[in-house]
C-alpha cells in the first residue's frame, strides 16, 4: 500500500537492485514488495503423448527440453485477489522470482506466458530428483490433460498466450532469477485481482529449438526461500 510517488520510487529501487551487467538480476530483498505471494498451485508438463506423467505434488518444476528432445513446461499461479492485495488496487509493478538449482547447461531463453485455461495439482510426486515425473494422480495437469483423466487441453502443452509476458536468460550459477517487472505482466496480475476467475497463472517455458536445454527449481513444496515467489507493488484506491 503507497502514494503514487512511494510506487514510483519502490519501482525505481526494483529496476536498480536487478540491474547488475554482470548476469541475470538476482532477487531483491522481500521487504521491498508491497505483497510477496507464494503459489496457490504449480505442476510440470511432461511431454507424453497419453499424458501419463505429471508431479503436483513433487519439490521441483521443470522448463526446457531434455537430452531426449523432449519437453517440459513449468506452471505456476499465485491467489492475488486473495493474497493480501485489497481490491481495487492499481498494479505498479510485479516481479516472479524463482529459484533455479540444477541445470547441465549454459544461460537459456525463459519466456513466461498467460495460461488461457484452468489446470490442476494432484498428488503425483516423482522420486529422487523428479526429472522424469511419475504416474499421473487424479486432477493432475498433463501434457495433454488440463486435469487428468477427464478434462484436456485444446492443444498439447498446454493453452496460453503465444506472445510471452516476459523473457528472462537463465544460467547454471544456483539462485534466484527474476522476471520482470514489464508492462504485459502487470496487466496480466491487474487482471487477476480485478477477474479472479481468469487466473490460471503463467507457464514457463524454456528454449525447445534444440535439445538439453532443461532448468529445475523450486516449487510451492520446498522450503520458504527456494519457493517461486511473486512481488507485488500496488497503490491502494
Amino acid at each position: 500500500m503507497r502514494s503514487t510517488l512511494a510506487s514510483a520510487l519502490a519501482l525505481l529501487t526494483l529496476v536498480a537492485a536487478c540491474s547488475d551487467a554482470s548476469g541475470p538480476p538476482i532477487e531483491p530483498p522481500v521487504e521491498g514488495a508491497d505483497a510477496v505471494l507464494d503459489p496457490a498451485k504449480d505442476n510440470t508438463l511432461f511431454e507424453d503423448a497419453n499424458g501419463e506423467l505429471s508431479n503436483g505434488n513433487g519439490q521441483f518444476l521443470f522448463a526446457g527440453m531434455t537430452r531426449d528432445t523432449l519437453s517440459r513446461r513449468a506452471l505456476v499461479q499465485f491467489d492475488v485477489a486473495g493474497g493480501g492485495v485489497p481490491a481495487g488496487s492499481v498494479i505498479d509493478s510485479v516481479q516472479l522470482v524463482l529459484r533455479m538449482d540444477r541445470t547441465i547447461v549454459g544461460d537459456i531463453g525463459v519466456a513466461i506466458h498467460r495460461v488461457t485455461a484452468d489446470w490442476g495439482e494432484g498428488a503425483s510426486d516423482a522420486d529422487f530428483a523428479e526429472g522424469t515425473g511419475t504416474q499421473s494422480e487424479a486432477g493432475d495437469a498433463t501434457w495433454i490433460h488440463r486435469f487428468y483423466a477427464t478434462d484436456t487441453w485444446t492443444s498439447p502443452g498446454g493453452d496460453f498466450v503465444a506472445a510471452p509476458s516476459a523473457t528472462q536468460t537463465v544460467g547454471d550459477v544456483v539462485q534466484g532469477y527474476a522476471w520482470g517487472s514489464t508492462p504485459q505482466m502487470v496487466a496480466d496480475v491487474q487482471s487477476w485481482l480485478d477477474q479472479p476467475a481468469g487466473n490460471f497463472g503463467w507457464i514457463i517455458i524454456a528454449d525447445e529449438s534444440t535439445h538439453t536445454t532443461a532448468k529445475r527449481f523450486g516449487s510451492r513444496e520446498e522450503a520458504s526461500p527456494n519457493r517461486p515467489k511473486l512481488r507485488v507493488f500496488y497503490t491502494e484506491p
